[in-house]
């Protein structure tokens, strides 16, 4: 599904996409972990919408209070002991708050990545941005994620004449 080519949510978490500049709009990474998903010498743009921005800077602050790192290549959440979360641990603690919130169905982590590319679509109704926004080298990986919900299956059903 283009691996190399997209945000996966444990890299973001974890801080491995690379550096975060904060003043740049849309947000730039770059550096050697941005090598890995992008490609060698290839920087990727990361756009996020406005109403996140005012988030991020409050984010920004408080980990500033709380005297974390706040280098261009410093993770973005921390263990307790201050260092990079791991992988795992963020998949762990994602299984374990869908169980306290009650989810009737676990879903893995990976799930928020689907679900982002799938509501840009839906929002956009264009292809072509949604493989971009997933960073898919082909526009054909990206028709997983064009598929109708629930509910616009049955508004469209409801008004067939039989």
């Amino acid at each position: 599904h283009g691996r190399r080519n997209g945000h996966h949510p444990t890299a973001v978490l974890s801080g491995r996409e690379g550096k975060i500049r904060r003043s740049a709009k849309p947000l730039k990474t770059s550096g050697k972990d941005a090598d890995a998903i992008f490609g060698r010498d290839r920087a990727g743009d990361v756009f996020v919408p406005e109403k996140l921005v005012p988030k991020l800077k409050r984010f920004w602050r408080f980990k500033k209070q709380r005297s974390e790192e706040l280098a261009p290549d410093a993770p973005l959440l921390c263990a307790q002991s201050r260092r990079r979360l791991s992988k795992r641990r963020i998949q762990f603690a994602w299984r374990e708050w869908q169980k306290r919130a009650g989810f009737d169905r676990l879903y893995p982590f990976h799930a928020l990545r689907h679900s982002s590319v799938t509501n840009v679509y839906r929002q956009t109704r264009n292809l072509f941005l949604a493989q971009r926004f997933a960073r898919h080298a082909s526009p054909l990986t990206t028709t997983v994620y064009t598929h109708p919900s629930d509910d616009e299956m049955w508004q469209r059903m409801k008004s067939l004449s039989c």
